[in-house]
């Protein structure tokens, strides 16, 4: 078991061997993997400097994952101060995490305004309940349910869904139907949001995910150029 004092002392040859390690954030869905150099060690804190995009993901979530080759595994840091205009960070509070952190190498886009939607179970047609998008990928959703509309018991892993919802279109003025059909992989009680997140594979079929891919692609674009604009902001 890898303790605070062995990942310190790591870091501390990283940074006398001058090599870079990588950062793994999210960004509303958008992984945000930029390398990172070791600028100094005091007591137990780190200071890094790494790419503006990597800065402003610190900045808003407060922690990031750390893979150098030197790890057995990825290490989590809870990120102490940000710096904009000198591209710093301090991180402290080192964790190891294994290698089972999820997949962060994954598009999976949040939607900039609430898409709502339906789910319903393929073999309990009348449990139908809505819900809104949480975050899509082209082969994932996550869809929020208040507590009001979740149904134990049935709303469960491995559970075959059909859901539908309305997503915008480059090329419509009004918004596109989408069906699709999935299974449900996990179910998560938001207790802060007290609402109820349900993650599932999807399987769609060919123009089911043209449409999603031009959707993913389209918030990408929107998701990057918020980026940017934080970037401006803060220098």
């Amino acid at each position: 078991m890898w303790i605070n004092r062995d990942i310190l002392d790591t870091l501390f040859k990283i940074c006398q061997d001058r090599e870079e390690m990588s950062l793994m954030n999210v960004y509303k869905g958008i992984p945000i993997n930029f390398p990172a150099s070791v600028l100094q060690i005091v007591d137990e804190s780190v200071i890094i400097r790494t790419s503006p995009q990597q800065i402003v993901c610190l900045d808003i979530e407060r922690e990031t994952f750390i893979n150098h080759k030197s790890f057995p595994g990825i290490i989590r840091s809870s990120v102490m101060e940000v710096s904009m205009p000198k591209r710093a960070a301090v991180l402290s509070r080192f964790e190891f995490m294994g290698n089972n952190i999820g997949n962060r190498s994954e598009i999976r886009v949040e939607p900039h305004d609430t898409i709502s939607g339906i789910m319903e179970p393929k073999f309990n047609p009348g449990a139908a309940v809505k819900g809104e998008l949480a975050d899509i990928s082209s082969r994932g959703i996550g869809f929020y349910l208040e507590p009001e509309f979740f149904i134990p018991g049935i709303l469960v892993r491995s559970t075959n869904i059909a859901l539908s919802f309305n997503l915008p279109a480059e090329n419509s003025i009004s918004p596109v139907e989408l069906k699709l059909n999935g299974i449900i992989e996990n179910v998560k009680h938001e207790m802060y949001y007290d609402r109820y997140r349900i993650g599932a594979s999807l399987e769609p079929d060919q123009n089911s995910q043209s449409l999603l891919n031009e959707f993913i692609k389209s918030r990408h674009v929107d998701l990057e150029q918020e980026i940017q604009n934080r970037i401006q902001e803060s220098q």
